[in-house]
């Protein structure tokens, strides 16, 4: 009796459960696809290019899930991958000179499907622009999820060439309605571009991760997490620019984008330029630690409505923290800085900006007392509450304010300062700074004016500054056009003298001291000022009068080896009534 041959077809399948249908086994088998059903048992996979085979298993696995073995596969070509990719430890290790994918990529994706668990390793391709590249206009009814290894991903270009270890992009924008969903957790190590680029115009830059939606108005929406990355550097110099993870949008200083963009819980590690570059709205970075990252700065943004939160700065040479644009808040974050630049840093557009629970700590030698650890160069308003500043060489300001917009508008309050030359230092500065509640321990000045370009207030109260030779020095060569100051209920502590002030001041209720107490000096050192209600001690006078006018000079009292309670200079004092010396 001849026996007929059955195949997958004819065998039927049921799941068994409530409402399960009857199919065919052919059917439910080819659910899955495995790289098994088509690259031969024979040979061997880490020595012989089996590119071919796995194209052919990622063309028949579109819209479906290929399933990898866990062994390394040699790749002479590059991989498009249409569906799901789970990888199971494999490594896709690639030869030959110049990748071959668009954008010059190792593996490319234009499809919807998640990608899982497998390695892209560039070692021994010499000209690599992306190891893998996604373009992300398609249509997605769910998230896609990137969870694997990029490493060694390299260029010998010396032009414009960039590299990156992995590319998110897309060129449309919110009239083709083509939003995204993207779960990003990589691992990315050794990504180097030899470029000539230059920071901004992106000609020869490396990028460890890079999401670039160059389209505006798209409601996307990207989480990157959990990643890795190391070692991303471009060219030889400075001006090079490279950075362990990027995101851009087109319209990232729009107010009213949509999208929301998420950094959290990453490791940047020894990246050249920077650690993380910002340029898309509405990001959040949190939980991220930059160890050792940059010749720039290890955060960096330029975008509209970024928040930073807890994260960390570790060994930086250069600036930490800097903003670039409007509404950013930095909460909760800490620098270890190394080199001789500032720690945070707001430039001129930087406005609306919020600093909270900030903790700097420095070891760094600056070459000069201007530079201020936290630089604030931008118009109203900006708050900052809660910083500790450490600083353990005497040297730079604690916080300079060279904004020269008229309408400067900067409260700081319960700042904690020690070890640098300036406390508060205006330099060129217009507009007012509120400080409330604050101690600042320095070398030289507590508060410090330098330069005349127009009216500047320091308003301080409930504040304290010890420590050195001036407790604030606020006035300046050219008289009226120096810092207005107005303190109240302060405590100074200075060794040569505790306030010299300018026209226009009102200084009340503060306790004064010299210390170590000597024979020279003066309390306070203003004109044309009210001056009421202070505790003077151990000053050579505890009052200067050197205008030919003084507001008011009234209830103050003065401890002094002098029995005169003021040295007076042409002075006609509009009040002047019960004032004591002892």
């Amino acid at each position: 009796m001849a026996l007929t041959r059955i195949t997958s077809k004819q065998v039927t399948y049921k799941q068994g459960g409530t409402g399960s249908v009857v199919r065919s086994l052919e059917g439910k088998l080819q659910e899955y696809v495995s790289v098994l059903d088509f690259v031969p048992s024979v040979i061997v996979t880490q020595s012989v290019d089996c590119s071919t085979y796995i194209q052919a298993a990622l063309n028949i696995a579109e819209g479906k899930t290929l399933y990898l073995d866990g062994r390394t596969y040699r790749c002479d070509s590059y991989l498009q991958v249409k569906g799901n990719v789970e990888g199971n430890n494999t490594t896709l290790m690639f030869y030959g000179t110049v990748a071959s994918g668009p954008a010059k990529s190792l593996v490319y994706q234009e499809d919807k499907g998640s990608l899982r668990n497998f390695t892209i390793d560039g070692t021994n391709v010499e000209d690599v622009g992306s190891g893998l590249f996604v373009n992300t206009d398609f249509a997605q009814d769910g998230t896609c999820y990137y969870e694997l290894t990029i490493q060694n991903i390299s260029t010998n270009s010396t032009a414009d060439q960039t590299t990156n270890g992995a590319v998110f992009f897309k060129a449309s924008d919110a009239s083709v309605n083509l939003n995204s969903d993207l779960d990003i957790r990589l691992r990315v190590e050794n990504v180097v571009a030899n470029g000539d680029g230059g920071i901004g115009d992106n000609r020869g830059s490396a990028t460890g991760i890079l999401v670039s939606f160059n389209g505006t108005g798209t409601a996307s929406r990207v989480n990157i997490h959990d990643c890795y990355v190391f070692n991303v550097s471009s060219g030889a110099t400075p001006a090079e620019d490279s950075s362990g993870i990027n995101t851009y949008t087109g319209d990232f200083q729009v107010f009213g984008s949509k999208g929301v963009y998420t950094i959290s819980n990453c490791d940047i590690k020894q990246c050249y330029k920077r650690a993380v570059k910002v340029q898309s709205q509405n990001t959040l970075i949190e939980n991220v630690v930059a160890d050792a990252t940059s010749t720039e700065g290890a955060f960096e943004t330029y975008a509209f409505n970024t928040t930073f939160h807890k994260c960390s700065s570790l060994n930086s040479s250069n600036v930490a923290f800097s903003t670039n644009w409007r509404h950013t808040t930095f909460s909760d974050c800490y620098v270890h800085q190394v080199g001789n630049d500032r720690a945070v840093r707001l430039y001129s557009n930087s406005s609306d900006t919020f600093i909270s629970k900030l903790r700097i700590l420095t070891s760094s030698s600056y070459a000069s007392n201007d530079i201020g650890i936290l630089d604030i160069d931008t118009p109203n308003p900006v708050t900052i509450d809660n910083v500790i500043i450490n600083c353990t060489t005497d040297t730079g300001s604690a916080i300079t304010i060279t904004s020269n917009a008229s309408s400067a508008d900067i409260i700081i309050s319960n700042v904690q300062s020690t070890g640098t030359y300036y406390g508060l230092h205006s330099i060129d500065a217009q507009g007012t700074v509120k400080v409330n509640n604050s101690v600042f321990r320095v070398a030289n000045a507590g508060v410090y004016r330098t330069g005349n370009t127009g009216t500047f207030i320091f308003d301080i109260a409930h504040s304290e500054f010890s420590g050195g030779l001036q407790g604030a020095l606020t006035y300046h060569s050219l008289g009226a056009s120096s810092c207005i100051l107005n303190m109240d209920s302060c405590r100074l502590s200075a060794s040569a003298n505790g306030i010299v002030g300018a026209s226009g001041s009102r200084i009340t209720n503060n306790v004064i001291t010299q210390s170590p107490s000597g024979t020279t000096g003066y309390g306070i050192t203003a004109g044309n000022s009210v001056i009421r209600g202070n505790q003077i001690t151990d000053f050579a006078y505890s009052l200067e009068y050197n205008y030919t006018t003084t507001a008011e000079v009234a209830n103050n009292v003065g401890i002094s080896p002098n029995t005169a309670l003021a040295e007076k200079t042409g002075y006609t004092p509009f009040v002047e009534n019960d004032n004591y010396t002892r």
